[in-house]
């Protein structure tokens, strides 16, 4: 059907639109299975259909279970996730046959094998559950007694652990093994010889020592390290050695073993390089271990690992993972591509696994996990972070730091045994942003941590000796450090501390006793003395100003830390850290939590846990009510109560009248019971209208647009009360059993509406009352339920999905995407906005663009939710006895949008927005210029419809139109019909229009740009040669920006209309987009790696800027060419200085995907041009010169620092 209404183009011609090739498009049409999502908008898009309504039809197909027999269960997952698989895992490893067979190859032939590869390419997989189980099989002995096997990791104490190894095989006490081992490591080949001597002749010990690197990490003591080499080489060169050895290590730590001769000698052609998989040992990776336990994988859940991971070795672990995830998200036997997609794929599951992780911990855990995650990781002296492995010592006992390792292990982002703890994978660090920003924010602390290990280790083998203690400035440092990381310190760490600030004491005093001796003989020196405090006062002066300018930096990082989890905090903290130190980096911080920054008012004056919010008419009112019994109403702008009620009452739900008089009140006190009351606004006076309803746990309540009843719900009751006389009008009766969650009175009052528990909703006409209506549930049951105004639409939730529908057809429901649960859910009144909470996260779904929520953290577990009337505002109710009000507004003017029956082609926007492009599928081009408001249908050519269009582009006034359609180019610069460019255009080739409207440029062919005079009609075009895709002129046309073919590593710029050339610039990447400052003298390319450099207007110096992942959708510079904004698939758009100083500031998403972004003309909005056909102005607060970020910033504070904020964020600044 959709691609009858497009015209049944062939299926060759939607392979060139979609980019797919023509079997996977005629399989997602066949509806034989449900495609992948990229294949359905791909489809969709070739075909002009709506993407949006398409990816809420596909990801309600996809959250269906999927009908299957019924199928033998499945013991085991058949992947590991990121930890290496281990020997006993060797039936499920898979796809490193030829490596394991060089291996073993390597092995027999010599003593000492070293196994190189970068991390994360496999190499502990390959020698534990390739080698070991091979060799412990007889892979090396034929039919001889197999070989014995022993796996040690080196740790801090590589000897020790090589001498406990060795003793267990000979049978000999460990001690006094490493005593000797500690004076003569060549001896370790005679304790193997004594351990195999009641083996037969020809059995041989293979010791494999896993992760080598580990022996040059900077906690491990230098002496100890080389007599563990020195055993090593030994056992490897011994003439009468029974061992072979065979050492793992990543690739970069290569250089260190230069640093032992003896070691380099011994492995020399005695190393191989462990690198990626060809792409039939990653499909036999993903096939063949589901195979073995009985399932299977889809074709194109291979094909998608397969092109992610080709050629990239490092992505293995992440590649485990998102595998493992999707086998929890199988469908029967079937691991899925939906399923892979859902987890995140490669690049997401591991962050979407730790976030789900870490989100479910209390504030006591977080603090506890960053601690323990921090200690996990080390950076070496080449400044590389690695993982470390953390003694169980570190732990402590049993609290906050045993719950979180315990989860993480669970979660198998950590692994564990009986010596200590670390991350599954170094991969860990880089996969999990939260992970990876708390080490880049606090790198130096981490040095100064592992320093003070050392020390305390050092400190502990001399038995505790007061010359080993911190003194002087190490000491100040690592004081001040410790400060800050509250309970991160071992109590051997604490006590290092505490020792040396009291032996500083006691130096301290001893030293004023000194002074005091020699004060007499100073006296004489007074002169010089003055002269010197005037010294000392400038270099204290200093030494302050150095002080604050440290603080600032490590309070702007704990802004930085505490940006997703609170960022309430972070803005304080962000202000704070700026008023110390006015610098690049701080202003950065301050810029990006104001733009994160959605709490406007934060009332905190109840007793105790909030439960019940309202909102009342005209968003002027807010009603709380707390378990202590405190009932407030109260003003979010001013922040103070207007009217407060102190009683044992707790309050179950609350809802104002439409006139904003009183406030009605559903409650139970312990010894009354259930009760109805109403609180009048005016006079204060509380009445109770309805006592003894019935007992239930939840209630909803409802007014009446005249204000004169009120409907309740509860248990399994709903009933009306008139507000005048106080008494039930009616009881109403619905369907047997159901139980209400919200009502909403219907038609102007005349009817009511109730959500029911079981999904269904049911409907009363109020004059007959006896005649209820049902709408039948068509899912499972809810435990929340909310109505819009008028009770037009419903949004529930069933605790882990959410959902709204129209309420008269709850059939025609709209899954709500959501990564975690929702416990509660609320609609706002002109049904646009749902909002639903898990625990401290609140999400809020635009259901014009329900794929993409917007997150808020609240600082403390959400009770209660209600929207404001205009659905600008969302206000929360939380156990910190708080209420917030957060603006959920985001700014968003809508300036153009296509009606629906004429889904959006392609679009174009000019520079500043004030004009729009859009082709339609019936044929039609509308021009929308905001300047003058007119809306244009531009007629086709002599006065038949306009081809399908490829491209189109608009003039900055808004008055020329250059299209692509039908193999031609397009133009209409006046009134009539437009007029052909001699061009014959394949179908996909580009074209550009100069924003004064004068010049178009197009690829007429593979290897030139044509470019047109259109005010010279008739002309022949200019010709740019060896030039393509991309192209883009200079604001004031009179330069072209070109790629140089044949492979766009260069562009060229030229004079239009000599064609003469300005400047050429070699690039590392090719070139995809290109884009001129407003005054045109500097050029912004960005490479298919996703790189982005601005070239001056001499080709040299360029600026390079932070890039992305992939390349953006658009990029463009603010009209002072101050900054310059890019948009990524993912809908963020991001801010940074043109010239490169400073960080990117990230704006969250912006809703459809993005086409075209801009800045409007005064430079205050950025305007982005949809895929719906809608051009959206966001007012760009944080754009604006610091000094006005800075005051928005304070003006957006609701609170000050709390003690113990001051004591953890402001040691000494308070």
């Amino acid at each position: 059907m959709l691609r009858e209404k497009a015209g049944s183009p062939s299926y060759r011609t939607l392979a060139r639109r979609a980019n797919f090739s023509t079997a996977t498009l005629a399989a997602a049409a066949s509806g034989r299975k449900l495609p992948t999502l990229p294949v359905t908008v791909a489809y969709v898009e070739a075909c002009g259909g709506d993407v949006g309504e398409w990816t809420a039809r596909w990801r309600a197909i996809a959250a269906r279970p999927e009908p299957a027999p019924p199928v033998p269960p499945v013991s085991r997952s058949p992947y590991v996730g990121l930890a290496p698989f281990q020997p006993d895992d060797a039936e499920l490893f898979f796809g490193r046959r030829r490596l394991v067979d060089d291996l073993l190859r390597r092995v027999a032939q010599r003593r000492l094998t070293v196994v190189f590869g970068p991390s994360g390419a496999g190499k502990s997989s390959v020698v534990r559950a390739g080698l070991l189980p091979a060799v412990r099989g007889g892979a090396l002995c034929g039919d001889r007694q197999p070989w014995p096997a022993v796996l040690m990791m080196p740790g801090t104490r590589p000897l020790t652990d090589l001498a406990l190894r060795l003793a267990a095989l000979a049978e000999i006490p460990a001690g006094a093994l490493l005593d000797d081992l500690s004076g003569h490591p060549a001896h370790a080949g005679l304790v193997v010889r004594q351990g195999l001597a009641r083996h037969p002749d020809g059995v041989e010990l293979l010791l494999v020592a896993d992760q080598f690197e580990a022996v040059f990490a900077t906690d491990v003591d230098g002496p100890e390290r080389d007599r563990f080499v020195a055993a090593l080489v030994a056992l490897a060169r011994d003439d009468d050695s029974r061992t072979r050895v065979v050492l793992v290590s990543r690739a970069d730590h290569y250089p260190r073993f230069v640093e032992y001769p003896d070691l380099l000698a011994a492995m020399t052609d005695g190393h191989l390089l462990v690198g990626g998989m060809t792409p039939a040992e990653l499909r036999d990776a993903v096939v063949k271990p589901a195979e073995h336990v009985g399932a299977r994988v889809e074709g194109a859940l291979v094909s998608a690992i397969v092109a992610e991971t080709t050629g990239r070795p490092g992505v293995l672990p992440l590649a485990s993972h998102a595998l493992l995830q999707a086998w929890q998200r199988r469908r029967g036997t079937t691991v899925t591509l939906a399923g892979y997609e859902a987890a995140g794929g490669v690049a997401g599951a591991v962050a979407a696994t730790a976030e789900s992780v870490y989100h479910a911990l209390d504030d006591e855990q977080r603090r506890a996990a960053r601690g323990l995650l921090l200690r996990m990781v080390d950076i070496d002296e080449q400044d590389v972070v690695k993982r470390r492995r953390m003694p169980r010592a570190e732990v402590g006992p049993a609290g906050p730091a045993s719950t979180v390792i315990d989860r993480l292990v669970d979660a198998r982002l950590l692994t564990t045994d009986q010596d200590g703890v670390e991350l599954a994978h170094e991969a860990l660090i880089s996969a999990w942003p939260r992970l990876r920003d708390w080490v880049e924010e606090d790198r130096n602390g981490l040095r100064i941590h592992r320093r003070l290990a050392d020390a305390v280790a050092g400190w502990e083998s001399l038995g505790r000796d007061e010359g080993s203690l911190y003194r002087g400035t190490r000491l100040t440092v690592a004081t001040e450090w410790a400060r800050r990381q509250g309970t991160a310190l071992t109590p051997a760490e604490q006590e290092f501390l505490d020792a040396g600030e009291q032996l500083r004491r006691g130096e301290a005093a001893a030293a004023r006793r000194r002074r005091l001796l020699a004060l007499a003989s100073l006296a004489l020196a007074s002169v010089l003395l003055a002269v010197l405090a005037v010294v000392a006062l400038v270099q204290a002066d200093r030494a302050e100003t150095e002080r604050d300018r440290a603080t600032a930096r490590q309070v702007a990082a704990d802004a930085r830390a505490q940006r997703r989890s609170d960022p309430e905090i972070a803005l304080m903290l962000a202000v704070r850290a700026y008023q110390l130190w006015p610098g690049a980096e701080t202003e950065a911080v301050l810029r990006q939590a104001t733009a994160d920054s959605r709490i406007l008012t934060t009332f905190r004056d109840h007793r105790g846990p909030v439960n019940s919010v309202a909102v009342g008419p005209g968003g002027s009112r807010v009603a709380s009510a707390d378990q202590a019994g405190r009932l407030h109403v109260w003003d979010p702008a001013g922040r103070a109560a207007t009217l407060t009620h102190d009683s044992d009452e707790l309050v179950l739900a609350m809802a104002f009248t439409p006139d904003g008089t009183r406030l009605v009140i559903a409650g139970v006190r312990p010894a009354g019971g259930h009760q109805l009351t109403v609180w009048d606004l005016g006079s204060g006076e509380l009445t109770t209208i309805l006592p003894g309803l019935s007992d239930a746990a939840e209630y909803s309540l409802a007014v009446s647009p005249d204000n004169r009843s009120v409907a309740f719900g509860g248990g399994a009751v709903v009933g009306l009360v008139d507000l005048t006389t106080r008494r039930v009008r009616s009881v109403l009766h619905g369907r047997a059993g159901a139980q209400p969650q919200s009502l909403a009175f219907t038609g102007r009052g005349s009817g009511l509406a109730a959500a029911d528990a079981d999904g269904s909703v049911t409907f009363w006409d109020l004059a007959r009352p006896d005649r209820p209506v049902v709408s039948p549930a068509t899912g499972p049951g809810t435990i929340s339920a909310s109505f819009s105004a008028g009770g037009g639409q419903v949004a529930s939730t069933d605790g882990s999905r959410a959902w709204t529908a129209p309420a008269a057809h709850p059939e025609r429901q709209v899954t709500l995407p959501n990564e975690g649960a929702t416990s509660q859910i609320v609609i706002s009144g002109d049904g646009r906005r749902v909002a639903g909470v898990d625990a401290r996260t609140i999400r809020v779904w635009e259901l014009s663009d329900p794929a993409h929520p917007r997150t808020l953290y609240s600082p403390a577990p959400v009770s209660d939710l209600a929207f404001s009337p205009d659905g600008m505002r969302l206000v929360s109710a939380a156990t910190d006895a708080t209420v917030r009000v957060w603006d959920i507004s985001a700014g968003l003017t809508q300036v153009l949008d296509v009606p629906a029956t004429t889904a959006p082609g392609p679009l174009a926007m000019n520079a500043n927005g004030s004009a729009v492009a859009v082709s339609t599928s019936d044929g039609r081009i509308v021009l929308h210029r905001g300047t003058d408001g007119a809306s244009l249908v531009l007629p086709g050519p002599s006065g038949q419809a306009t081809p399908r269009v490829n491209l189109l582009r608009v003039s900055g006034d808004g008055r020329t139109v250059v299209a692509t359609a039908g193999g031609h180019v397009l133009v209409w610069d006046g009134g009539g019909p437009p007029r052909s460019l001699p061009c014959a255009l394949a179908e996909h080739s580009d074209v550009e229009l100069s924003p004064d409207g004068r010049w178009v440029a197009a690829a007429c062919d593979h290897l030139t740009v044509s470019v047109w005079d259109l005010r010279a009609d008739g002309s022949p075009p200019l010709i740019v040669p060896d030039s393509a895709f991309p192209f883009e002129f200079s604001p004031d046309g009179r330069l072209l920006a070109a790629a140089v073919q044949p492979d766009a590593r260069a562009v060229r710029v030229v004079r239009i209309p000599a064609v003469t050339t300005v400047f050429t610039v070699d690039l590392p990447a090719a070139a995809v987009r290109l884009r001129f400052d407003p005054d045109g003298g500097h050029l912004a390319v960005q490479g298919d790696d996703g790189s982005l450099r601005v070239y001056p207007d001499d080709g040299n110096s360029p600026v390079v800027l932070a890039g992305q992942p992939r390349w953006a959708y658009d990029v463009t510079f603010s009209p002072d060419r101050r900054l310059i904004a890019d948009v990524t698939r993912d809908e963020t758009v991001r801010l940074q200085n043109a010239d490169g100083t400073g960080e990117p500031l990230v704006l969250e998403r912006f809703g459809p995907p993005i086409m075209a972004l801009g800045f409007d003309a005064g430079g205050r909005d950025l305007v982005t041009l949809h895929r719906d056909g809608t051009v959206r102005r966001v007012p760009c607060d944080v754009c604006q010169p610091i000094s006005a970020v800075a005051a928005l910033a304070g003006r957006r504070i609701t609170r000050d620092f709390s003690p113990e904020e001051r004591r953890k964020f402001l040691p000494g600044h308070g």
